[in-house]
């Protein structure tokens, strides 16, 4: 469950509303504090809110990363349209994070097969005070 940065609505998965009848998890915007209307934002796990509010991200069923344009109004929600900002291979649900811009991701992904390069960086604390 994750909760909008202005307290005005919940993020929440199918399975925790006991709501599976697709066979696979949903993500779902739940109006709070008051109780008001459920909107499907549509097929995913790990869903979040942008650090601004006005944002939706969430993995979905094919491992791609998905963003949702979402505008408050009162008791409701008005959805934008989805779209897929990267493919990724996350090693489990909730391992992201956005930075504060939305620009950027933090995740822990599977390792790379077939990769054999190494970089190795050395005094790097150095490099930042240049």
């Amino acid at each position: 469950m994750s909760v909008h940065p202005h307290a005005v609505a919940l993020l929440q998965q199918a399975d925790v509303l006991d709501d599976c009848e697709a066979g696979h998890s949903q993500v779902y915007v739940v109006a709070f504090p008051k109780a008001g209307g459920k909107f499907l934002v549509g097929d995913g796990i790990a869903a979040v809110w942008g650090r601004n509010g006005k944002e939706i991200l969430y993995l979905d069923d094919h491992a791609r990363m998905i963003s949702v344009e979402a505008t408050a109004h009162g008791d409701s929600i008005e959805l934008g349209k989805l779209q897929t900002l990267f493919s990724t291979q996350p090693v489990g649900p909730g391992l992201f994070e956005a930075t504060t811009d939305g620009n950027r991701f933090v995740m822990i992904q599977a390792p790379v097969q077939n990769s054999s390069n190494l970089t190795l960086v050395v005094n790097w604390l150095q490099e930042l005070k240049k």
